[in-house]
């Protein structure tokens, strides 16, 4: 995809991406709440851009979580069920290179989890949509 780049939050990021969650109605987790005090997640961008974040928790395992994933509810590209795969997919890539074999998701958002369903992962219990992959 061109002009599409996934990269690390930075700390001026979590102003915009809290911003995110208000204009979807939802309370933003504190960054205490968050790995690495919200600097544990991944941004993606179209023309500089910023779309979608995400944040990869990693545990003393081989498991990897992916969870509050939230995007700019202006940006309304046809490409955007496609660029956030791809920021779910970064995700995967920096999972393996932490030595995980495992990510699991839960989401209630049905475009959260259609995105999941797409990059591998098993719907393993509905309702609180529990998605789980082996990597």
């Amino acid at each position: 995809m061109k002009n599409i780049t996934v990269r690390k939050i930075t700390a001026k990021d979590l102003i915009q991406i809290s911003i995110w969650w208000l204009q979807h109605n939802e309370i933003p987790p504190s960054i205490s709440q968050l790995p690495n005090n919200g600097l544990g997640g991944y941004i993606v961008e179209k023309n500089n851009k910023p779309i979608a974040a995400t944040f990869l928790y990693l545990t003393n395992s081989s498991v990897a979580y992916v969870a509050n994933a939230i995007s700019n509810k202006e940006y309304k590209g046809k490409d955007r069920f496609e660029i956030i795969r791809l920021l779910l997919d970064s995700c995967e890539k920096e999972a393996l290179k932490n030595g995980c074999d495992f990510m699991w998701c839960t989401s209630s958002s049905k475009g959260v989890e259609k995105r999941c369903l797409k990059s591998g992962y098993k719907l393993i219990q509905k309702g609180q949509n529990i998605m789980a992959k082996n990597i």
